[in-house]
């Protein structure tokens, strides 16, 4: 599980929300879900992400944040001349991060 200590720390300053931005964006691409968004079945590209959070608030001993990810999808396999194709994609997740530990978990927010 990816850890957000800084942003745990920022916790409830107005500093949150950029210092979750960075942290995120910091991680490898294969730590976030994607593919669990992706619309033409192939594989997220292995670039950086841009994040988006949409709100967060304090639930006991969690911090509940409503993100959006904006990445790129690779179509592969598509036989056209310019193969593989890169599109851009957007998901957004619900991250329960914990307040003690700073470890977070990352779940479509259609699941919910």
């Amino acid at each position: 599980m990816p850890r957000f200590p800084d942003s745990v720390r920022a916790w409830p300053s107005p500093a949150f929300s950029e210092l979750l931005k960075k942290e995120i964006e910091s991680l490898p691409v294969g730590a976030l879900p994607l593919e669990q968004a992706l619309s033409l079945g192939s594989y997220p590209a292995d670039e950086a992400v841009s994040v988006s959070i949409l709100r967060a608030v304090e639930e006991g001993p969690f911090i509940l944040v409503a993100l959006g990810v904006f990445f790129s999808e690779v179509n592969a396999g598509c036989s056209c001349g310019f193969d593989p194709v890169f599109e851009p994609a957007y998901c957004e997740y619900r991250l329960t991060l914990s307040r003690e530990s700073g470890e977070g978990e990352f779940r479509p927010l259609s699941s919910d």
